[in-house]
């Protein structure tokens, strides 16, 4: 097990025991978020969002929307463990398993839900200027992936609103690069404009995300 506290982020390596159990992740703080992945033969990258609950899923190589599963015992992570049903894509019996965990770190990390207003800009307050930031819809559509460092970054030092490219974490397709799918980077969030797609800003759609910044520990930079 490798644990950095002060980030709230630790990676675990377990074998499945095929029952109930608990795994520890060491953070002395709740996960906010959390990935499992069985090594040892085929199984879906399993996800938690706080935002869902012990009682539902994401699947990373998946556009699939929000799945239930008992996967997590329907038992929230607590301070020191996670815990885990027989479900082969999390615990069976003498498979090995690695566990990502994230809590969230204040003003460096944030893992949250927003609804999309479809035509009207739209406001995500992060308490920090991301750098990088990974958002899923309650549906049946991609996991988006954006960052400040392809979104027209100057060469100089520093980039441009708005973050125009990304990436689909549940694909092998190349960067996605269109002005319908592109949002803002500000100071203390993100900000979306009118008119976007679905994907990105679907009237009435829940997504979730994860955030990390740019300047850890610090609200604010003078550009």
């Amino acid at each position: 097990q490798w644990v950095n506290a002060t980030a709230g982020f630790s990676i675990s390596k377990y074998t499945g025991t095929g029952g109930n159990a608990t795994i520890g992740h060491a953070l002395g703080a709740k996960p906010a978020f959390h990935i499992i992945k069985r090594l040892n033969t085929a199984a879906d990258w399993r996800v938690y969002h706080h935002e869902l609950g012990a009682e539902k899923i994401l699947i990373l190589q998946s556009t699939t929307g929000v799945g239930t599963s008992s996967m997590y015992q329907d038992t929230e992570p607590t301070n020191t463990v996670v815990s885990l049903s027989s479900d082969a894509n999390g615990n069976a019996s003498g498979d090995t398993y690695i566990m990502y965990c994230w809590t969230e770190i204040s003003q460096f990390s944030k893992f949250g839900h927003y609804v999309g207003t479809g035509s009207s800009t739209n406001f995500i307050h992060l308490g920090f200027k991301p750098k990088w930031f990974m958002l899923k819809p309650d549906g049946n559509d991609s996991w988006r992936i954006f960052d400040a460092k392809r979104s027209a970054y100057s060469s100089s030092g520093g980039y441009f609103n708005p973050m125009d490219k990304q990436l689909q974490a549940q694909g092998n397709n190349a960067e996605v690069s269109a002005s319908d799918y592109n949002m803002n980077f500000l100071s203390n969030g993100i900000q979306l404009q009118a008119n976007l797609n679905s994907g990105i800003n679907g009237s009435g759609t829940n997504f979730y995300y994860a955030a990390f910044a740019e300047n850890p520990f610090k609200t604010t930079r003078a550009e």
